[in-house]
């Protein structure tokens, strides 16, 4: 290599390493999910079958969320019972951006909006559009400083619920088909359940809740390719 090629060579990576990193880089908040595909999975434990993923990805618009949930419950191959909810979540600079949920629970549909304003966040479900209050967290739990928020939005009936968190503590539990260290909450008041989140990752480890005198329990298990044909953008399930 010549001088003037050593020269240039060391001028590209100065420059190279003075630029500021992609933003998402730094702000990729605590609980998201890098590997298995960037999916988190889960097993729903009731009476019949369920399954709950939610998909990370990177966007030029921000950081794309997007959850997919199934329960069914029936007599072979009859279905009594059906229930899919979808939301789409978009956040940037660490602020929810826009929301976009559908649920259809039986045939009954339910529908979802919100995006931010210079108002603030507007969200709209079965109520007029109102302003969200700041620091409110959607119910997709993902989020590791979910369990911070003392006002939560309901993603199946856009309504705004006061909760409270109280750390349990740190317990084992079974993700991903291991033993992991777990730190389990307690959230209790317009919404009841207990969440683990990952003491290593941060990442969103179980759920469990009781519902109409049944339980539900939500285990992670591995992600495989085939579940990126499980999400389909909101916009596309409504119109």
């Amino acid at each position: 290599m010549t001088r003037s090629g050593s020269i240039t060579g060391l001028l590209i990576l100065l420059v190279a390493l003075a630029l500021p990193a992609p933003s998402f880089a730094k702000e990729r908040p605590a609980g998201w999910v890098n590997g298995d595909g960037g999916i988190l999975k889960f097993q729903i434990d009731w009476d019949g079958r369920g399954e709950s993923l939610v998909r990370f990805r990177e966007t030029d618009e921000g950081q794309l969320i997007q959850v997919y949930t199934s329960l069914t419950f029936g007599l072979g191959p009859i279905k009594l019972f059906r229930y899919t909810l979808r939301t789409d979540e978009l956040w940037r600079d660490g602020k929810l951006q826009r929301i976009e949920s559908a649920v259809d629970e039986n045939g009954t549909q339910y529908e979802v909006r919100g995006k931010r304003t210079d108002e603030g966040f507007v969200y709209e479900g079965n109520d007029a559009p109102a302003i969200m209050p700041e620091g409110t967290r959607p119910t997709t739990y993902w989020r590791r400083d979910f369990v911070g928020a003392n006002t939560l939005l309901d993603t199946q009936k856009g309504r705004i619920m006061d909760v409270e968190a109280k750390r349990i503590g740190i317990e084992e539990i079974q993700s991903m088909g291991q033993s992991v260290q777990a730190v389990h909450y307690a959230v209790r008041g317009d919404l009841d359940i207990d969440l683990w989140y990952n003491t290593e990752t941060d990442e969103w480890s179980r759920l469990a809740f009781s519902l109409d005198g049944r339980d539900f329990e939500y285990i992670r298990v591995p992600a495989i390719e085939a579940d990126n044909e499980k999400f389909i953008p909101v916009w596309d399930v409504v119109n």
